[in-house]
């Protein structure tokens, strides 16, 4: 963030939100009250560590529904499927969630350990 320090700008603020980032460019006079103000605003439904807590909110969704389908999750969540998919895979390779059957008819499995 050369260009801000260059042009006596305070740096920008970035915040990670569900599906992006938000990049917010001040005055020098704005970023205090700025920061305050973002505080307040942020969701109560963005998590602080956006991949953990929503790693641990589908194996809760899948503990209701085991035939849950990675649409509805991406729905449910306010992600894409790709996100989904993502983190299913996470959840697969640290051997916490297995895939029983095929996409269609087949459900989740939670592995305990």
């Amino acid at each position: 963030m050369l260009s801000a320090k260059i042009n006596n700008f305070p740096e920008p603020i970035i915040n990670e939100h569900i599906g992006g980032i938000q990049i917010t460019f001040l005055k020098n006079k704005d970023k205090e009250d700025f920061q305050d103000r973002t505080k307040e605003n942020v969701p109560g439904n963005v998590p602080g560590n956006v991949p953990g807590k929503r790693h641990e909110i589908i194996i809760k969704m899948i503990k209701n529904n085991n035939k849950i389908t990675i649409k509805e999750f991406a729905k449910q969540l306010k992600v894409n499927t790709k996100t989904i998919k993502r983190d299913l895979e996470k959840l697969k390779k640290d051997n916490r969630l297995k895939r029983i059957g095929p996409d269609k008819g087949g459900y989740w499995q939670i592995i305990e350990g």
